[in-house]
């Protein structure tokens, strides 16, 4: 997988290194990477590129764009309307499918003791929606005592699980990343095959492995 700029020479290749990390010094710039970066998140044409192997890939089908790295949501609505879509086709399945139609009886039958109760004819319109179910379960995905790096994790397997994500593009996550945990966070995301993008204005010190490109004040590449 490859990311490309149309106004510059860089090329991301995430095959060769897996993580990588932009640095855009003028600051304007930068605004207008992410700009650019999140309205093709919208479906928008815009001037960044991915490719996989001589296909184009639209962002908006197969990349994340973090912007607020303190605000990492492993529930999204698309995310969990996915789950609870996957589990009401696992529901039908043979091994779940006679408990599953004994459920819905169930739940029919305690439904209409409960309408029986009222003077006013009330019916049921609808056959019992297990995705509604799990809905109203609160089932979701846990995120209690998660460390930082962990829910980052867990945020990357969730999407590429669920959303189909194969590009992560973080904003300035470096800065609040804690130092002492990012060699072992760098193994976990080479080892399960993430793609990580890095927006930043500059790289702390002690953040080794990057392959990194600058984009200094004067708009010059520096590799």
């Amino acid at each position: 997988m490859r990311l490309v700029h149309e106004d510059f020479t860089f090329t991301m290749d995430f095959a060769a290194e897996p993580v990588q990390v932009l640095i855009v010094e003028e600051p304007l710039v930068l605004y207008e990477f992410v700009q650019d970066l999140s309205e093709q998140m919208d479906g928008a044409r815009g001037k960044f590129v991915l490719s996989e192997g001589i296909s184009e890939v639209r962002l908006d089908k197969a990349a994340a764009l973090i912007t607020d790295p303190f605000r990492i949501d492993l529930n999204q609505r698309k995310v969990l309307t996915e789950l609870y879509r996957r589990l009401q086709r696992l529901s039908m399945e043979e091994g779940y499918y006679l408990r599953s139609n004994e459920i819905a009886s169930q739940i029919q039958e305690y439904m209409t003791e409960l309408l029986l109760e009222f003077d006013s004819t009330l019916i049921l319109s609808a056959e019992i929606d297990f995705a509604g179910l799990f809905k109203l379960a609160g089932i979701q995905f846990d995120e209690m005592g998660l460390s930082y790096p962990d829910k980052i994790l867990s945020f990357m397997r969730i999407m590429r699980e669920f959303g189909n994500v194969s590009l992560f593009v973080f904003v300035h996550l470096l800065p609040i990343f804690p130092l002492s945990e990012w060699s072992e966070f760098f193994d976990h995301v080479k080892y399960e095959g993430y793609s990580v993008l890095l927006l930043e204005h500059a790289v702390p010190e002690g953040y080794n492995g990057i392959k990194s490109t600058i984009i200094d004040s004067d708009l010059c590449e520096v590799y």
